[in-house]
């Protein structure tokens, strides 16, 4: 009977055991469930936003749809990304134009007005025309404006044979020479042989590529002058770049002294290059011009007075 009564206690005691074990799984499970929910409902969020970035870069990508957009911003912005959307394209076909049947200038050339005045400079004086047989390049030049066909500077002829007459290559020579030659142009004529009874005639235009007629005038203005003729943030950029790498100077006065062009301008720069133009400066006269010292000193302002180093007299 004991042994029995122990089995049914064991009984009971189990039963109880595996009811407070569910209990307290469930509990478990109860209490974190809303930390699960909570944890996919990030997950599912997260992998939204994934997807929509990946679906937003697709239609960035696709041109159908990125060109609405280009449209749609105003226009000074729309040029500015297609002229550089142009020059990608540009810059791989200079430095050559090969004159075909079916030659057609870039599409840079054939746009509006201020695009094709920036890249027509560059494309002409830059490229060298090669063209095969030489009426193609004659038909080339003709068709060219004036302004453009003058930026031409170089023009390669090839005869495909030596059979060709020779009054057929004067006047090959000739004619084109005188379809580049512009108002007061020089060209010079070179003839090189790239194989067995092949030649290329090379014209290279001198004038094309000489300055303009008032480079000599230019040559003549001095240094402050070319630099007045810059608009005015480019040359406080200039001044203050000067000045900030002088070192310690010594500032002599003579009966000719003026101060330097910084000195001269507006307020902003005068007050700024003051104070590195004075401070730390020594201050040299002369004995028999030692009179113009005290003119130049009450000139000063005490506050750059006071960042002279000193004064040398030279007896």
């Amino acid at each position: 009977m004991a042994h029995k009564g122990l089995q049914i206690l064991c009984v009971i005691l189990g039963a109880l055991l595996g009811a407070l074990l569910g209990a307290v799984v469930g509990a478990i499970i109860f209490i974190s469930r809303p930390m699960c929910v909570r944890q996919l409902e990030r997950c599912r969020r997260t992998l939204e936003l994934a997807l929509g970035r990946r679906k937003q870069a697709l239609e960035l990508r696709d041109f159908r749809r990125l060109q609405p957009r280009v449209q749609a911003l105003p226009q000074e912005l729309q040029d500015m990304v297609f002229e550089e959307v142009i020059r990608h394209d540009f810059n791989r076909i200079l430095n050559k134009i090969i004159v075909k049947d079916d030659y057609k200038p870039p599409i840079a050339l054939q746009l509006h007005r201020k695009l094709r005045a920036s890249f027509a400079n560059e494309y002409y004086r830059t490229a060298v025309v090669t063209s095969l047989p030489w009426s193609r390049l004659k038909a080339f030049l003709r068709a060219l404006p004036p302004h453009h066909r003058a930026m031409v500077n170089s023009v390669h002829m090839r005869s495909p044979d030596s059979k060709t007459p020779v009054w057929d290559r004067h006047n090959m020579l000739r004619e084109t020479r005188a379809l580049m030659r512009g108002s007061k142009r020089k060209d010079t004529c070179f003839r090189r042989s790239i194989g067995p009874g092949t030649y290329d005639w090379e014209m290279t235009s001198n004038s094309a590529i000489m300055a303009p007629k008032d480079a000599t005038e230019a040559n003549k203005l001095t240094t402050s002058e070319r630099v007045q003729a810059l608009p005015q943030d480019l040359q406080d950029l200039i001044y203050e770049h000067t000045i900030s790498h002088e070192p310690t100077r010594t500032i002599t006065i003579t009966k000719d002294y003026r101060p330097p062009l910084q000195l001269q301008l507006h307020h902003k720069l005068r007050q700024d290059f003051a104070t590195r133009y004075y401070s730390g400066a020594n201050i040299r006269v002369t004995g028999f011009q030692s009179k113009i010292m005290p003119k130049f000193l009450d000139s000063l302002p005490p506050g750059h007075l006071s960042l002279l180093r000193g004064i040398e007299y030279d007896r």
